[in-house]
């Protein structure tokens, strides 16, 4: 998908559905980005903070569906774009995951908890915690909301700067102008 919102498109017209309350629409929503979800899950779980086998990717997936359009979803989402979508499935998804790590690292000390793997480009930080990472792209988000933004889409939802830039509307080129400044911002409040 690539973030697009021309009249006419598929994903386009369900999301509009889905924010109308059409019955199903939410149904015919999750088949047509079911396989692309379930890639940005595994690619999240590779790296993300959970020991093997407590969360699948299929799990992930659903679990943010459950979140994001189940019963128990908080409201209609109200999608402006699917910018707006992809954008809440990875914030969805990093919440899952950093639920699911306190959930694993409360149970047992020691339990073989992994340290969250950030993308290759920033150096470790000096925490295991996916919080506090989550932290610090809050932070940068607050004080830049697109670098935020190319921080939040790149760490959680797993996403290649090509992407983040058609998720974001913005040029692929500022998309890894931000990426670069994002990098010495996260670096410095992770004490790499």
């Amino acid at each position: 998908m690539d973030g697009s919102t021309p009249a006419g498109n598929p994903l386009t017209d369900l999301l509009t559905q889905v924010n109308d309350g059409v019955p199903g629409s939410a149904d015919r929503l999750f088949d047509i980005v079911y396989a692309e979800l379930k890639q940005r899950a595994r690619s999240q779980l590779l790296k993300g903070p959970m020991p093997a086998g407590s969360l699948s990717p299929t799990t992930l997936v659903h679990e943010t569906y459950l979140r994001l359009l189940g019963e128990n979803a908080r409201s209609r989402p109200g999608w402006a774009s699917e910018r707006h979508f992809y954008f809440t499935v990875a914030r969805a998804m990093r919440d899952i995951l950093i639920e699911t790590y306190r959930r694993n690292s409360a149970q047992k000390r020691g339990s073989n908890v992994k340290a969250m793997q950030l993308p290759e480009d920033i150096p470790a930080p000096e925490t295991e915690d996916p919080q506090a990472i989550a932290d610090a792209v809050d932070e940068l988000k607050r004080a830049n909301p697109v670098a935020g933004s190319v921080a939040d889409l790149r760490v959680f939802g797993g996403l290649t700067h090509d992407e983040i830039g058609s998720v974001l509307g913005i040029a692929n080129s500022s998309a890894r102008r931000q990426w670069k400044f994002a990098l010495g911002f996260l670096a410095d409040r992770l004490k790499a």
